[in-house]
């Protein structure tokens, strides 16, 4: 069906549906062919731009691309120009059949970033966006669909401060107002205050810059600078090893790595992703230099770095189990671990618990050494992006290890032990994550459980 024939009806006489002024209709046929034609969108665009744009290549994705199509940076949805981009994002479709609202976050090395939510407000997302080609792709991510129907705009191409509440206000602001959707959809949803970000949806809003109470987009900076000059700082840590050797060195450089991206992540305002890069590449050319004075080989790779590559694969099935225990533990609440970012973020105990589990299986199975636990760091790491995502899974994490002194997370964490333990000798399911998330067990009833084992 026609944007028109949705709007007036279709049909000859009244009972079919209301003609419109001829002027009306001729005003809605160009809002419909913008909605549909690329080339009338690229007519919208800045000449100096638009000549850049039908230069450019086209496809529907990158060659080049890696990682899941639209929803990274690295493999970003091609689109013709900033009108293109309102065209795609209004007629994706989640696989259950919602529409979504959007606006842009900003940008970060000529990646267009865009916030997302479904319209009933159940699901938030992240998109990247390269706008710099003459054509639209005609594909679209995991999970999602193209709409074949024309679709009027459901968002906007900047940054909108109380998103999606103020969509009405924006709306009203927009040169291209009648090619947007009515608010008819959304009205309730707004008022009511329905749009609510999660937590882990929220981990990766600042770890992009775009924290919910930010009011400026984000952008690269004009001119980078150099990165810091890690050499002194490392050469002075391994000189003060006790016990110089490749496995103590190793354990040295996790700790560096460890720090640096938490301090990169503590940073106001935010850094890029190539900014945190940048830093991460001059931290590890530091390392190999360094590395390079023991073995003398300039061109291999650090040996305990070789070793903790080989330790992480051989690791995956260990971490996949580790998966599927918690989930088991988790399922009446969580359809899988990942959705109990929130939770695990809020109830120290439960944090505990998760990362006690991590620490037995992991010691069982010989892959974490009790006396060296600095050089267990990486795997942690690996496995709570695995399990949670790349960003909540560091914020948990990242959270886990300043709580270590916590009274709740130490017992929740000895207690997992317990529970492992048990499982691993008399194999008795591990139910302590569940008696702590669904019973509502706090830390007094877990200890006394410690304390008086059944």
């Amino acid at each position: 069906m026609s944007l028109l024939s949705k709007l007036f009806g279709k049909g000859d006489g009244s009972a079919k549906g209301t003609q419109p002024d001829p002027e009306v209709r001729k005003i809605f046929e160009k809002i419909e062919h913008l909605l549909q034609d690329e080339a009338a969108q690229l007519e919208l665009v800045d000449p100096k731009l638009r000549e850049d744009l039908t230069r450019a290549p086209y496809y529907d994705k990158s060659p080049n691309g890696s990682g899941p199509f639209g929803l990274c940076k690295t493999n970003p949805i091609p689109t013709n120009g900033p009108i293109g981009e309102l065209a795609y994002l209004s007629k994706l479709v989640t696989n259950g059949g919602e529409r979504l609202l959007f606006h842009r976050l900003g940008a970060v090395d000529n990646i267009d970033i865009f916030e997302a939510v479904t319209f009933s407000g159940g699901q938030w997302f992240i998109f990247f966006l390269d706008m710099y080609h003459p054509k639209k792709s005609r594909i679209a991510p995991d999970g999602f669909r193209l709409s074949q129907k024309a679709c009027q705009f459901s968002g906007f191409h900047h940054l909108c401060a109380d998103f999606p509440y103020d969509f009405i206000e924006m709306k009203r602001r927009e040169g291209l107002g009648p090619a947007y959707m009515p608010t008819g959809d959304i009205l309730h949803g707004i008022k009511s205050r329905a749009y609510e970000r999660p937590a882990d949806h929220i981990a990766r809003l600042e770890h992009l810059g775009a924290g919910t109470n930010r009011s400026t987009p984000v952008e690269d900076a004009t001119t980078s600078p150099a990165p810091r000059d890690y050499q002194s700082l490392i050469e002075r840590a391994v000189s003060n090893l006790a016990n110089n050797t490749s496995e103590s060195r190793e354990a040295l450089y996790c700790k560096a790595r460890t720090a640096l991206s938490s301090q990169l992540l503590g940073l106001t305002p935010l850094p890029s992703d190539s900014e945190i890069q940048r830093e991460q590449r001059a931290l590890e050319a530091t390392i190999h230099r360094v590395e390079d004075t023991f073995s003398g080989e300039a061109t291999r790779a650090p040996k305990g770095g070789e070793r903790a590559i080989a330790r992480d694969e051989e690791a995956k099935p260990v971490i996949e189990f580790i998966e599927q225990l918690l989930s088991l533990q988790l399922v009446c609440e969580h359809k899988r671990a990942h959705d109990a970012f929130p939770t695990l973020m809020t109830n120290r105990l439960a944090a505990g618990y998760v990362f006690g589990f991590h620490d037995a299986c992991f010691q069982i199975y010989g892959f974490i050494n009790p006396n060296d636990r600095a050089a267990g760091l990486g795997l942690l790491e690996a496995s709570y992006k695995h399990i949670f995502g790349d960003q909540a899974g560091f914020v948990l994490l990242d959270s886990s290890l300043r709580w270590q002194t916590d009274r709740e997370f130490q017992i929740g964490r000895q207690s997992c032990f317990e529970d492992f333990t048990e499982f691993k000798s008399k194999g008795t399911p591990p139910l302590g994550l569940q008696r702590i998330i669904r019973l509502g067990f706090n830390a007094a009833v877990v200890e006394r459980s410690l304390d008086n084992p059944a």
